[in-house]
């Protein structure tokens, strides 16, 4: 006797695509502007300082004062640079959360990562879990929340509409954690609804969704296909 076919699923079919064209945009800004950027040269103040401190090893005792001054010249210089140095995104893996905002009636999406890339023009948003503000409202709200937050010296107050956890490997879209259930990509390349990740609950007015292994925001934690989720 023939299978047959799983019945329609509104929801896996929205939000996988939804995820889809999420992850392709970022892909492809991510490569474009790595082909734009000109290689920057960069100068080895390690090199120098150790070259300076061969000078100051066989210099005269009136000639190391200004090596030292000179060293620790670079010195500030080398920190700056690390502090300014920007964190590059994975493009193998660039983002594990994913927001979508609601504030004084505009809507803009949020990703959540392990380094900050920000392209407002491209709408683009990556932010570092680890000290962005914004990432934040990933670990204290769920899909539907309303939220009133402090970033800096300013007061937000908006609705979180979205609220997704997604692995990404290889650059390739793996799973979905959302309210109305968790979705996988099998080898094959097809979505499936993991089993028992929703229910259907009977109200007055009608029937709601709520995904058995969506859970409240928590902890970081690392995913079982090596994709960080929360816990």
């Amino acid at each position: 006797m023939a299978e047959l076919p799983a019945p329609p699923d509104s929801d896996l079919d929205r939000i996988t695509g939804e995820e889809e064209r999420c992850l392709t945009k970022v892909n492809q800004h991510l490569e474009s502007r790595v082909r734009e950027q000109p290689a920057k040269p960069t100068t080895d103040y390690d090199a120098q300082m150790l070259d300076l401190r061969d000078q100051i090893a066989a210099a005269r005792m009136e000639d190391v004062p200004p090596l030292l001054e000179q060293m620790e010249r670079l010195h500030i210089l080398s920190t700056r640079r690390r502090e300014a140095t920007e964190v590059h995104v994975d493009p193998k893996s660039p983002y594990f959360g994913h927001l979508a905002l609601e504030e004084n009636g505009k809507q803009r999406d949020v990703l959540i990562g392990r380094g900050t890339y920000l392209d407002t023009k491209s709408g683009v948003r990556i932010v570092d879990w680890r000290d962005a503000p914004v990432s934040r409202l990933f670990y204290r709200y769920e899909e539907g929340d309303g939220y009133d937050e402090v970033f800096g010296d300013r007061e937000v107050s908006g609705t979180v509409t979205l609220r997704r956890s997604v692995t990404i490997v290889d650059s390739a879209l793996r799973r979905i954690s959302a309210p109305q259930g968790t979705f996988s990509r099998r080898a094959t390349g097809e979505w499936r609804r993991m089993e028992g990740t929703s229910s259907k609950l009977s109200g007055g007015a009608g029937t709601a969704t709520r995904a058995a292994q969506h859970h409240r925001p928590g902890k970081l934690g690392v995913g079982q296909e090596g994709g960080t989720t929360s816990t």
